[in-house]
């Protein structure tokens, strides 16, 4: 039995920090947006995408939301970058069905959202890049992912210039790219010839994710009962600022946004309001 065959056995489901899909602030007016899914994906405070649904469009379609043709392209980009992750963990473990697809804007709750699932709570883990979340007994800790193995890298690289040659990009989403903090660096720029190349960090190996110890459940429920592995928000793959006043203190709140813009949703905003020119920040019904 090889390791696809064993991994085609387990439930495996995509737990990620994205905020933005559920309150949005906008880059291209002075606003912030409850973003109304379908009623059905909603659940205490979390999005329980379908995994039947394949493609953003088809995601987009079961929405009415007030917004710009530009904060719906920023949406779909960042929906198309989720559903693509999705479909390479479902090649690479050969798994038997697309994994489930949950984004949250608040700490990862695994207990909740595997029953929420319809799983067993108690074989339900976490595998996560978080430090913040290493008390949690049911997150496993991992190493992010920063570097990879260098055939990896050589195929990555290949497709990277294929597709997309530096040299081709527009002037905005160099210079956007060439902005990136040291370690998320993924473009240079030679700076006698000006010229640009994608730049991919290798390593040797990676690190082997842990296994989930079943026998430590009476430690683990020691250290839950004791309150440690509360503290866990956010992860460093998606940057959302932990005191960022977007960020809802708790389930219940997001849950009366929500609601308040679904009782707003037949309110008729002005042209003016929907352009964004009154002054400030403001919650728009979507």
């Amino acid at each position: 039995m090889n390791g696809t065959d064993v991994f085609s056995k387990v439930k495996v489901v995509i737990y990620t920090m994205r905020a933005t899909f559920l309150l949005y602030k906008s880059c291209f007016r002075p606003a912030v947006i409850v973003l109304q899914w379908h009623d059905k994906w909603h659940r205490d405070g979390q999005i329980y995408f379908p995994n039947d649904v394949n493609s953003a469009d088809e995601l987009l379609e079961k929405t009415n939301w007030h917004l710009l043709d530009e904060e719906r392209t920023d949406i779909k980009k960042s929906l198309e970058r989720l559903l693509a992750a999705r479909q390479v963990v479902f090649e690479e473990l050969g798994l038997d069905c697309l994994p489930d697809l949950v984004v949250t804007a608040q700490p990862k709750n695994v207990e909740k959202t595997g029953m929420a699932l319809g799983y067993n709570p108690q074989n339900c883990f976490l595998w996560d890049d978080n430090p913040k979340l290493h008390l949690d007994p049911k997150v496993l800790s991992v190493t992010p992912y920063e570097e990879m193995l260098e055939d990896r890298q050589e195929k990555l690289l290949k497709f990277l210039n294929t597709c997309l040659p530096p040299e081709h990009m527009e002037e905005d989403l160099w210079e956007f790219m060439l902005g990136a903090s040291p370690c998320d660096v993924s473009l240079r720029e030679d700076s006698i010839s000006g010229d640009k190349s994608y730049h991919v960090r290798t390593t040797q190996s990676l690190e082997p994710w842990p296994i989930p110890d079943f026998r430590s459940s009476e430690g683990s429920a020691k250290i839950r009962k004791a309150g440690l592995g509360e503290e866990g928000t956010l992860s460093p793959v998606t940057p959302d600022s932990e005191s960022s006043p977007l960020r809802p203190k708790s389930f219940n709140e997001l849950d009366r946004l929500v609601a308040k813009s679904i009782s707003e949703s037949s309110v008729r905003m002005s042209w003016q309001e929907l352009k964004g020119e009154r002054e400030g920040q403001e919650v728009g019904a979507s």
